[in-house]
C-alpha cells in the first residue's frame, strides 16, 4: 500500500494494540473502516479523566492551509478518491474518509488530536 501524499510504502505499526499502516516518510496513517473508533475507545479506557483533560490541552490539530482542507487523495486501500470530512463537524480537523471502503487517513499528529479532542469533550460532557 502507497501514502496517497508521498507516494512510497506505508509500514505497519501497533498502535493502541492494532496494525494499521504510517508512511515514515510524513507520518500519515491509513486506518481502515472502523479502526478510529476503536482507536478512541481503548484509549479512553487506559487513562484517567485527569490524564485525558492534559492532553487534551496540550495536543492541538496542525493549522492547514484552505487548500489542504479540501484535498481529495487516492485511497491508499481502494484507489477511490476521499473526501476531506471535518472530524466530529465542527473540530477543525479535516480528515479524508474513503466513501467507498470506510477507511481513513490522517495526516502527521491528527489521531492524536482525535483522541484529545474525543477525550476532552467526554470530560466536558460528564462535569
Amino acid at each position: 500500500m502507497l501514502c496517497p501524499v508521498c507516494k512510497i510504502v506505508l509500514h505497519q505499526i501497533e498502535y493502541e494494540q492494532l496494525v494499521i499502516e504510517q508512511c515514515q516518510a510524513c507520518e500519515g496513517r491509513w486506518l481502515d473502516a472502523g479502526e478510529l473508533r476503536t482507536i478512541v475507545q481503548k484509549r479512553e479506557a487506559q487513562h484517567g479523566a485527569a490524564e485525558r483533560k492534559a492532553a487534551a490541552k496540550r495536543l492541538r490539530a496542525p493549522a492547514l492551509s484552505p487548500t489542504e482542507r479540501e484535498r481529495k487523495i487516492a485511497c491508499p486501500g481502494c484507489g477511490t478518491t476521499t473526501q476531506p470530512v471535518n472530524y466530529g463537524g465542527d473540530s477543525g480537523i479535516i480528515v479524508n474518509r474513503c466513501p467507498a471502503c470506510g477507511g481513513v487517513w490522517l495526516d502527521r499528529c491528527e489521531l492524536e488530536s482525535i483522541q484529545a479532542l474525543v477525550e476532552g469533550l467526554d470530560d466536558a460532557a460528564s462535569a
